[in-house]
């Protein structure tokens, strides 16, 4: 088992610090801000989001919950739900890409 500050929405100077404070290098982002999501979570900008928090000395160590919008349509099975799936899929593996191992589904 791992310890891990939890349910961050933002890459925050206060909260990172707090948590390597308390002996914590692990944590988990909940559908965080300050990550762009235009269809999809691209591998360039997981990556930045993973180096801001590895300059606090922290391991991002999960994200939980995607944006709705990156799945509603598939989940009405709507037009356009294909390309969803597709960029959810991508999503999942840019997250890989970027060195963070977990997605939370909600």
């Amino acid at each position: 088992m791992r310890l891990a500050y939890g349910q961050i929405r933002s890459v925050d100077k206060e909260i990172l610090t707090n948590a390597r404070q308390m002996g914590i290098d692990r944590v988990q982002f909940n559908l965080p801000h300050d990550l762009p999501a235009d269809g999809l979570w691209k591998y360039e900008d997981l990556a930045r989001f993973r180096e801001a928090c590895d300059r606090y000395g922290v391991i991002v160590e999960a994200m939980e919950n995607m944006p709705i919008s990156f799945y509603d349509k598939a989940m009405l099975g709507l037009e356009g739900r294909d390309r969803q799936i597709e960029n959810v899929c991508e999503s999942i593996r840019n997250l890989g890409r970027a060195g963070i191992p977990v997605l939370g589904y909600h």
